[in-house]
């Protein structure tokens, strides 16, 4: 490691772990999983979902947060994309918000037009 990262001794490394351990947990090499409590395949079922699953679940269109398209066609325009994110999604919980005005019986709250 002539020049390189000198804040561990590898071979010290070498003695703790055994052969297994230091090609699947050091050098970065999996084993065969078949004698392991939890197999690989049964470990990828608890994985996180993807980038697009999550956004999909929060129901924002990916241009208003930002995440550029991984594609040559794009998303659509900003302001039109943002108008229907308003309509379909905004408007409706703001209407819900502002049912409570007549509850309560007075105004408390408003909301500027969009």
């Amino acid at each position: 490691m002539a020049g390189g990262y000198n804040l561990f001794d590898l071979d010290q490394l070498r003695l703790e772990y055994s052969a297994d351990e230091w090609e699947n947990l050091l050098m970065c090499r999996f084993i065969d999983d078949s004698a392991s409590i939890f197999t690989l395949s049964y470990m990828q079922r608890c994985m996180v979902d993807s980038q697009e699953e999550w956004n999909a679940a929060h129901r924002v269109p990916p241009q208003l947060l930002g995440i550029v398209p991984k594609n040559a066609t794009g998303f659509g325009g900003m302001v039109p994309t943002a108008k229907v994110s308003a309509k379909n999604e905004l408007i409706p919980f703001q209407n819900r918000f502002l049912a409570l005005n007549d509850w309560i019986g007075e105004e408390v709250i408003r909301f500027d037009e969009y």
